[in-house]
C-alpha cells in the first residue's frame, strides 16, 4: 500500500491547527506565570506546559503547581472508591464487564481479589491497571487488597504482564 503525500489543503489545515494550539498554550502561560519554568511542588520534576490544557489534570497542575504525573495521581485519589484496589503499590480499577465481554480489562481474564478486612472475595473479568503509585505518593494509596489464586503482576525486562487467577 502506497501512502500519498498530504495535499496542500491538508498541510494548510494542520498548520492552522498547530498555530491555534500554540496560541492557546501561550495564553495559558500568560495567565499562569507561576507555571513557566516551574518545578513540581510535590516531586520537583520540571513541569511541561503542553499538559496544562488536559482536563482535570490541567486544572490541578495550574492550581497546585504540580507536574502531570502528580496531578494524575491526585485525580485518581479523588476518584478512589470501592471500584479501586491497591495491590503491592499498584492501583487497579475493578470494572463490571461480564465474562466473555468483547471489551474488558486484562483481556477479560479472571482475577480473584481479596480486600483486607472483608470476608467475600471479588472475582472480575474486567480488571484495569491504573499504574504503579510513585514513591512520594504511596502514603495516599496504602495496599488494601491482594490477588488470590496465583494471580500476580510479573515484570520481565521492561515488560509488565499479569498472570490471571486459576479457577
Amino acid at each position: 500500500m502506497t501512502m500519498m503525500p498530504p495535499t496542500r489543503e491538508e498541510r494548510e489545515r494542520w498548520e492552522k491547527q498547530d498555530q491555534a494550539r500554540k496560541a492557546y498554550l501561550k495564553r495559558i502561560r500568560e495567565n499562569n506565570p507561576h507555571m513557566v519554568d516551574a518545578k513540581c511542588s510535590l516531586c520537583e520534576s520540571e513541569i511541561t506546559d503542553h499538559w496544562l490544557n488536559s482536563g482535570d489534570e490541567g486544572q490541578i497542575m495550574r492550581s497546585h503547581t504540580v507536574c502531570f504525573s502528580c496531578a494524575f495521581w491526585m485525580v485518581i485519589r479523588e476518584q478512589y472508591d470501592e471500584k479501586n484496589v491497591t495491590i503491592n503499590g499498584t492501583v487497579y480499577y475493578v470494572g463490571s464487564a461480564p465474562k466473555g465481554a468483547r471489551f474488558a480489562g486484562m483481556g477479560g481474564r479472571r482475577f480473584d481479589i481479596q480486600r483486607f478486612g472483608e470476608e467475600e472475595a471479588i472475582t472480575t473479568y474486567d480488571l484495569w491497571c491504573r499504574g504503579e503509585v510513585p514513591a512520594h505518593m504511596k502514603n495516599l494509596f496504602p495496599d488494601d487488597a491482594e490477588f488470590l489464586s496465583a494471580a500476580q503482576k510479573v515484570v520481565v525486562g521492561d515488560t509488565t504482564c499479569w498472570n490471571p487467577s486459576s479457577p
